[in-house]
């Protein structure tokens, strides 16, 4: 009895001094809670980043192309992609799904030589947002690092949950990959416009960089870009503008498109010294007017020098040679004549008539 009487004391004196242990309030619970859920969902919350961002920074980058009839086969853009970024030093792993089976890729071909690039081609024929966001497990592969939706938009759907569904779905199987929304071209008819104005919108809500297709349609001259009598609508000129419209969204550096490029003033641009040159040197213009300057004498051509006077030949003198003037003659005016002159028999020569300037038979010349 007396050992109960003082364990009571003692109980009586520690409660006094103590009090009872406080129970965790429903509040204190319930904030405890709360901050776990955020600290949870914070830690999942991907920041955005732009593909160019991602290729530029990771080590073999796999892109996926989540598209529809405009990138199947091979005259489509995305089979003329590969062959472009292969031109842009960079070693391509390229594979498209399997015609039979597109649950699955088929083997891939090696292109070009540089950075490794892994680029697969998820086009299917008539597929639309809903039809990638039910299949992303197969288009997809896990570990990807850029997703590219390619989709024709439909405009009697919903273009913004649509868009949400599938890239809820995306991060859900690839959860650090870039995002990125193509801008596929209108039809010529120039419909559709309000759909790519929903879609823009819904990029700049997103966060998600979006890839003007349409407009690189709109502002080239080229009439061959289109097709009407294909199924896609698109010419091989317009697949090659749309994959090399990408291929530059793809491969730009984050820094080509934030800051300007830099410049140079006159100031800072210095010559550096050459060796002695064994030509002569050119004397710089001068502005002044010192009377004792004097331009340095230039070679130039000899002075012109006109041809000596023509000097005409001396006149002409006929030979001495007499002729006689045959009136019977056809032949010519002037005949010689035919008459020998007569011989004397006298010892002294008789001058004939062509000794003689006085002679009759000349009068008549």
């Amino acid at each position: 009895m007396v050992l109960l009487l003082n364990l009571a004391i003692v109980i009586a004196v520690v409660v006094g001094l103590e009090g009872l242990p406080a129970l965790p309030s429903s509040s204190t619970t319930s904030t405890q809670s709360s901050s776990t859920h955020t600290s949870s969902s914070s830690s999942t919350t991907r920041e955005p980043e732009s593909p160019a961002q991602v290729i530029a920074s990771r080590s073999e980058p796999v892109v996926v192309v989540l598209g529809a009839e405009a990138g199947v086969g091979a005259g489509g853009w995305v089979d003329q992609l590969a062959p472009v970024l292969a031109d842009r030093s960079r070693k391509v792993r390229y594979a498209a799904l399997e015609p039979e089976d597109p649950t699955r890729y088929a083997e891939e071909l090696v292109i070009g030589e540089g950075e490794e690039l892994t680029l697969r081609n998820g086009s299917v024929a008539d597929a639309d947002l809903t039809y990638a966001a039910e299949r992303v497990e197969f288009l997809v592969p896990k570990g990807a690092d850029v997703v590219l939706i390619s989709m024709k938009p439909e405009g009697g759907g919903n273009v913004k949950d649509e868009l949400d569904t599938l890239v809820s779905a995306v991060d859900r199987r690839a959860p650090d990959a870039a995002v990125g929304l193509i801008l596929t071209p209108r039809p010529a008819a120039d419909t559709n416009g309000p759909v790519r104005r929903a879609q823009r919108e819904w990029g700049r809500n997103a966060g998600v960089p979006v890839i003007d297709v349409d407009g690189a349609f709109r502002e080239s001259p080229r009439p061959d870009l289109r097709a009407d009598w294909l199924p896609t609508g698109i010419a091989e000129a317009g697949a090659d503008l749309w994959a090399r419209t990408v291929a530059d969204a793809l491969l730009r550096k984050p820094s080509e498109s934030s800051s300007p490029p830099a410049t140079t003033s006159p100031q800072e641009v210095t010559t550096a010294p050459t060796a002695a040159s064994t030509e002569p040197a050119i004397p710089e213009p001068r502005t002044t007017s010192d009377p004792t300057y004097s331009p340095p004498e230039s070679a130039g051509p000899a002075p012109y020098v006109p041809p000596t006077t023509y000097v005409p030949p001396t006149t002409y003198s006929p030979p001495t040679t007499s002729y006689r003037t045959t009136t019977q003659s056809t032949s010519s005016p002037l005949t010689p004549d035919p008459d020998p002159p007569s011989v004397s028999t006298s010892d002294s020569p008789t001058p004939t008539s062509t000794d003689s300037p006085s002679a009759p038979a000349d009068a008549d010349l």
